[in-house]
């Protein structure tokens, strides 16, 4: 019962850190919102300072077992794409931990008030981040995944930017979708700029007629173009040889309001190039898993550039902000969908399909 009564206390003051800051917080408001009597919180602390000091210690221990640190290194990527899954699943955390968001705030506010804040929101903002990739970064290029490079200089040039899109993503939570797709683009072009031509390296790229360029596409639901649904019903149908008035069935309900269930889209000028849906069921036994993602699909020449997986983002945070969650995704893949945050659930028959396939969740 005591050690409830601590970690109750550490949570507690936690939520009034990031709110009210360390001066803003006294003991007898966190004693009082607890139920507790002052002299019932001295017990466990002896002041709000050693509150504090036992807060940051824990906390440091879950940031190091689910982030990573020097000392607990995440294990080396394979190849390039493996770098990308690893980043995402690390920004996916301290995006969505609810203790890492609430510490982050409070060295946010902190650290122009007080040197310690200072020193520990320089210590997980910037150094922990530099080292671990830097660590990495070494070992990728023995392994000749990246040029030779200083790997601390490289780690900066990498995970600088993926702060900035993480510090976006707490001051507009709704930016969500477009920070995710800027770490990606970023990512690619590192990739790019970096990476070498050893087996296993994914270089995207975009090539017509032997020249290289790059070219920004756009992102859109079908809300925001409705004069694309003929078109884009028509591109979902040769692609997976659904008739295109099912495609349109959907999309005139998505468009008429009559359900937030989605489509998304990749365009490269006027041409569609890859997108995905949201539907009620796959087309498999379990209807109690919903909704689905479905006809996820990127043009040949397209690929190896995370536009699925921006798409995906995109769909989840938009079904996300209108309260639909978990969102489900029935597929033969092994190994794609992890690296955008999708866990394997379990094995689900599709309709009329001898053999089983893999039945993915996004919460």
């Amino acid at each position: 019962m005591s050690s409830d009564t601590k970690d109750r206390i550490l949570e507690k003051a936690l939520e009034m850190f990031s709110i009210y800051g360390y001066r803003g917080t006294n003991l007898r408001d966190l004693a009082s919102s607890l139920e507790l009597s002052k002299s019932a919180l001295y017990r466990h602390f002896n002041s709000k300072d050693d509150i504090f000091n036992t807060l940051v210690a824990r906390l440091e221990v879950y940031y190091a077992e689910h982030f990573g640190s020097e000392t607990n290194l995440p294990p080396v990527p394979a190849n390039t794409e493996e770098l990308k899954a690893l980043t995402f699943r690390m920004v996916r955390f301290t995006v969505h931990d609810e203790k890492i968001r609430m510490i982050r705030k409070f060295f946010s506010m902190e650290q122009f008030r007080n040197s310690r804040a200072a020193a520990l929101s320089s210590k997980h903002f910037l150094e922990t981040q530099e080292r671990i990739f830097s660590a990495l970064f070494k070992e990728m290029m023995r392994a000749g995944l990246l040029q030779e490079n200083d790997p601390e200089t490289l780690s900066l040039a990498y995970t600088a930017p993926i702060t900035a899109m993480i510090h976006l993503c707490d001051r507009e939570p709704g930016r969500e979708a477009e920070a995710f797709a800027k770490i990606e683009n970023h990512m690619d072009l590192f990739i790019r700029t970096y990476g070498t031509s050893a087996p296993g390296v994914c270089i995207p790229q975009n090539t017509y007629g032997g020249e290289t360029r790059m070219k920004e596409l756009d992102y859109i639901t079908l809300r925001s173009r409705p004069q694309l649904e003929d078109a884009a019903a028509e591109w979902f149908r040769d692609k997976w040889n659904v008739p295109k008035e099912a495609y349109l069935e959907c999309m005139d309900a998505y468009l008429n309001h009559e359900t937030e269930y989605g489509w998304y889209l990749c365009l490269d000028g006027d041409r569609i190039v890859a997108g995905l849906g949201v539907i009620e069921n796959d087309f498999h036994e379990r209807k109690d898993l919903t909704p689905n993602i479905c006809a996820v699909y990127t043009e040949e020449e397209y690929r190896c550039r995370g536009i699925a997986g921006q798409l995906l983002d995109m769909a989840v945070a938009d079904l996300k902000s209108k309260g639909i969650t978990p969102v489900y995704l029935l597929t033969d893949h092994t190994g794609f969908y992890e690296r955008y945050g999708w866990e394997f659930l379990c094995m689900v028959r599709g309709d009329d399909e001898p053999e089983l396939s893999r039945m993915y969740v996004h919460n």
